[in-house]
């Protein structure tokens, strides 16, 4: 049998602290420089979902498939128009898990979800999860803890910045803590009093 071991949970205080410090740097490096005009914002959030959020999420749900849990990945998108051309912006993305393996029956699609989403006039991302028992707070999302600012202190670019960075520890702690809070409800066989 386990028993509690203290330095599991002095890890975990300093896991959190650590990515409320990233969390914290990313939003003052982020509130550094941003776009001029709404196309420009636009185009850019719709760059954040396609490199960061939809290819995070998908490499999650192909993890969460391999060992039998369901997923799903649901976009948005609106047409925008700019120079007499029409693009297409991604403006939602929604990922629906509930913790249940493909075989059992399936919970309602809705109960279990994080929704990614812009706001308006925003030049960030935010998100929202809520799960059968639980509801976040709208929590922005920088993307600035891995290095932005100094990819522009090096090449200069505020639209390609993304190629240059693979690791994504704030959209990555959301993700894990979404799809922990999801296995600890089903552990736990917790309910709403």
């Amino acid at each position: 049998m386990h028993t509690y071991n203290e330095a599991n949970t002095h890890e975990l205080i300093l896991a959190h602290q650590h990515r409320v410090q990233l969390y914290e740097q990313a939003k003052r490096n982020a509130d550094s420089g941003f776009l001029h005009n709404e196309y420009d914002r636009k185009r850019y959030l719709d760059e954040l979902f396609s490199h960061r959020v939809i290819a995070q999420l998908s490499e999650v749900k192909a993890e969460l498939a391999s060992h039998g849990y369901g997923s799903e990945l649901e976009i948005k998108t609106e047409q925008l128009e700019h120079n007499n051309m029409v693009v297409d912006v991604i403006y939602e993305v929604v990922f629906t898990f509930n913790g249940t393996p493909v075989n059992d029956p399936p919970i309602s699609s809705d109960d279990s979800q994080m929704v990614f989403f812009t706001q308006s006039g925003s030049t960030y991302l935010a998100c929202r999860y809520k799960t059968a028992l639980v509801s976040s707070q709208i929590q922005a999302l920088y993307f600035d803890d891995e290095g932005y600012s100094h990819f522009l202190a090096q090449v200069g670019s505020k639209t390609l910045w993304h190629e240059h960075t693979h690791s994504h520890s704030e959209l990555s702690s959301l993700i894990s803590d979404f799809i922990a809070l999801n296995f600890i409800q089903k552990r736990a066989n917790l309910s709403r009093i």
